[in-house]
């Protein structure tokens, strides 16, 4: 009679062989799965990459003047590199302050490389401004937003909150790697780290009084101007000595820093012998600092033939907030019911931590289709004394709305 082997289960502990199998097979079933829903490293850039350097239309301005609503490239002069962005790549991890350098001048507008001149909030705007002027001046502030393109998602129904270009005061934790210089950065706070102005470049002697009698004037696309953070009172520039190898290829690292060129013993000169006053004639700006504003060179390139979703507004997002609440089993009383349970297990019940609420709402909805950051710009709007504890009354009458 022949005796049959003992058969063993991967569930057998004798030895390694069959455990090592099974994780083998776990671990291709995990990659298998990370590739089809996208989730994969390979997906993700390319991702990136397809959304970064889609080619997006650029204003064309016929009058050669720069106006709120424009979509431009900024050209730095000293380095010929333009300014882009990367929206998927964290320059601080965890503070949404997305990396800002710059890049190869490309013939054709890109996702990345492009921005959109806006008005900042009505409160950071100067005494002087006028809303019906369309024009940009000098010295008027104004904010850079990213291009809409690198805001779209299949996943969701409205365009992901816009970034902007900022800064902020330089300390140990803001400060560029490579040249420990105050950083440039975009971020999703329409706030005043994210406002400008454009200054005519000083040339010392040569411009003095030139620089004072243009503030006010329009932006022209033919001039360099400055661009001045109005926070910090620092000037955007690219390093081309600390060039970084990116998916991308080679870019320069962007900062915010004031310099000088040579010229005081010449200042001193002039005002000694009556030529000059200090209010017309200041030290020459270091070239490093000049920009040009650049739109199309042909009407063609102005068409836009893309099909957006709306813009992130709070309307659009409380609309799709209520949207996503009525599709829960019991609509907005069950969710009034989700919180009022909530409340009677908090110790000081009526107000919630800004992140708490998020962290509730997404919970509620089983994930539906707003993230956090979609939500951080509704809660602002109840968030009335800005320390982050939130009146749940005062949200729940917010999402009502006119039902």
């Amino acid at each position: 009679m022949q005796q049959q082997g003992i058969k063993y289960s991967s569930k057998t502990l004798i030895g390694n062989w069959k455990e090592e199998v099974a994780l083998e097979e776990a671990k291709a079933s995990s990659f298998q799965k990370r590739t089809n829903d996208g989730s994969g490293n390979w997906k993700k850039l390319q991702h990136k990459m397809t959304t970064c350097s889609q080619v997006v239309p650029l204003t064309y301005a016929e009058d050669g003047f720069v106006k709120f609503g424009d979509t431009i490239v900024l050209r730095h002069v000293s380095s010929g590199s333009i300014l882009g962005c990367d929206p998927f790549e964290e320059v601080l991890i965890g503070q949404k302050k997305f990396s800002v350098s710059g890049v190869a001048d490309d013939p054709e507008p890109r996702a990345r490389s492009t921005f959109t001149i806006i008005r900042p909030p009505e409160r950071l705007w100067n005494y002087s401004d006028d809303p019906a002027e369309p024009i940009l001046h000098v010295g008027q502030p104004f904010m850079l937003r990213c291009n809409e393109s690198l805001l779209y998602s299949e996943e969701s129904t409205i365009l992901a909150p816009a970034l902007y270009l900022s800064s902020t005061k330089m300390n140990e934790r803001t400060a560029t790697k490579g040249t420990n210089k105050q950083m440039v950065f975009m971020s999703p706070e329409c706030a005043a780290d994210a406002v400008w102005t454009a200054i005519v470049p000083s040339q010392g002697r040569k411009n003095g009084s030139e620089r004072l009698l243009k503030s006010g004037l329009p932006i022209s696309l033919s001039d360099p101007y400055q661009l001045t953070h109005r926070q910090t009172n620092m000037f955007v520039t690219v390093d081309t000595n600390h060039p970084t190898q990116t998916e991308f290829g080679v870019e320069y690292e962007c900062h915010a820093d004031r310099s000088t060129a040579c010229g005081k013993l010449g200042l001193i000169v002039s005002e000694a012998q009556g030529y000059s006053t200090p209010a017309t004639l200041t030290k020459p700006d270091a070239p490093v600092f000049s920009w040009h504003f650049v739109t199309a060179e042909d009407k063609s390139f102005s068409i836009d033939n893309r099909t957006l979703p709306p813009a992130a507004t709070t309307d659009a997002i409380l609309g799709e907030l209520q949207k996503d609440i009525q599709m829960q089993d019991g609509g907005f009383r069950s969710f009034v019911e989700y919180f009022d349970d909530l409340e009677r297990k908090m110790v000081k019940p009526g107000k919630m931590d800004r992140e708490d609420l998020k962290a509730a709402i997404i919970n509620f909805l089983n994930g539906g289709t707003l993230t956090a950051d979609y939500l951080d710009l509704l809660i602002d709007l109840v968030d009335f004394d800005k320390i982050g504890l939130i009146d749940i009354a005062d949200f729940m009458q917010l999402c009502q709305g006119s039902e």
